[in-house]
């Protein structure tokens, strides 16, 4: 189907130098960037203490300054199959249209390097399978970045990374295996958990089908390398999806298996025994 994609800023640090809500958006840019920002405010005043905090943050960031521009695909897991990891079991994830007919996703992504927040919104009516191993679907957004550096209070220049603009006219779809497996991590009070106990003579191949509800909002972390200019970024990203997942499962006989419902993600975990 066609990628229908839009885009939506707000500002962030460096648009509100100057401006009060420059101070939430200063704990951004370090969890961001790992630089951290020596302003201590210098006088016992609280209302001289925002007005200094204000002033120097916009003095220091003032001096931050454009290296070169540059482009790198900006990679986001959409959809993940966890899988038991065990031969001839295997997942099958299909996306259900909501009740406004569209498999509508959101995901705004928070001051990378101190830039605007992006909202990108776009059609997620994907379907995948996995075998034995736990997969995701990534939609890859063209993105232009700008290489900067900046002088901290010591005078040495740091570097950073920051996102200039996102172009959705220029997007992928790929499949990877998650690189950091959740299952091997189970939540200590998951949503929903289901046991499924195939261990007894003449037990059969068993088929299930999972669902996570439509309407799921969550908040997830991410890191963003960027090997051009030999540096890393961390991102918080939120995202809202309106739409239905179902995945169908065939579980082997011999052994047991244990399903959880994450409350925080639209994902089902596995693990197994036998």
């Amino acid at each position: 189907m066609e990628e229908r994609i839009q885009v939506a800023t707000t500002p962030g640090l460096f648009s509100l130098l100057g401006d009060p809500q420059s101070v939430e958006e200063l704990r951004r840019f370090t969890a961001s960037t790992g630089i951290d920002v020596p302003l201590e405010p210098r006088t016992r005043s609280l209302a001289r203490r925002g007005i200094n905090m204000v002033e120097r943050i916009r003095q220091f960031f003032s001096a931050a300054r454009v290296l070169e521009t540059f482009e790198q695909a900006l990679p986001i897991g959409i959809h993940q199959i966890h899988c038991p990891r065990t031969p001839g079991a295997s997942g099958k994830l299909k996306v259900l249209l909501g009740n406004t007919k569209s498999a509508s996703c959101s995901i705004t992504i928070l001051g990378l390097g101190g830039s605007d927040a992006a909202t990108v919104t776009f059609e997620a009516e994907d379907s995948f399978e996995s075998e034995g191993t736990c997969r995701e679907l990534v939609h890859s957004f063209a993105a232009r970045w700008e290489h900067c550096e900046i002088a901290g209070a010591d005078a040495r220049w740091r570097q950073f990374v920051r996102l200039k603009e996102i172009l959705p006219n220029r997007t992928q779809v790929w499949v990877r295996e998650v690189p950091d497996d959740a299952c091997r991590r189970l939540p200590d009070a998951p949503a929903e958990e289901l046991t499924f106990d195939l261990r007894s003579p003449g037990s059969v191949p068993l088929t299930r089908t999972l669902r996570v509800k439509e309407s799921n909002k969550w908040t997830a972390g991410s890191q963003f390398d960027f090997p051009k200019v030999g540096l890393k970024l961390s991102s918080e990203m939120q995202f809202t999806r309106n739409f239905e997942t179902t995945w169908e499962y065939r579980l082997p006989a011999g052994a047991v298996y244990v399903a959880w419902r994450a409350p925080d993600l639209p994902v089902w975990l596995w693990r197994h025994e036998g």
